[in-house]
């Protein structure tokens, strides 16, 4: 049945974020450290993470001319472009290659 697919397949996707869940936590703030900036970005990050599953399960269920689904789609959007400026930020931006507030260059 495929609805009892869906659980399972949630259910392992449910265990699979939570096992990796303090592994991405020390991943992201860390590298925000090399960045110079805050650990609380990776909670920004974990907020619109959720936020973007959240809304992504319920928005098939909202009609289009509803208020809801506009609310839906701007919290979306914004959500989807704070990660991706996250995402960037992370994967792609060199750190600080000068010592700084939260301890020395690792690659210097």
């Amino acid at each position: 049945d495929y609805t009892q697919l869906v659980a399972i397949y949630s259910t392992f996707v449910i265990i699979w974020r939570i096992i990796l869940l303090l592994p991405a936590l020390s991943l992201q703030t860390r590298r925000f450290h090399d960045l110079n900036k805050s650990g609380f970005y990776t909670i920004l990050f974990f907020v619109c993470n959720f936020l973007l599953g959240y809304l992504s399960s319920f928005l098939e269920h909202v009609s289009e001319e509803s208020s809801k689904f506009a609310i839906f789609v701007a919290i979306f959007i914004v959500c989807f472009l704070i990660d991706m400026w996250l995402f960037v930020l992370l994967g792609f931006i060199k750190g600080s290659a000068q010592e700084n507030k939260y301890g020395p260059n690792p690659l210097a």
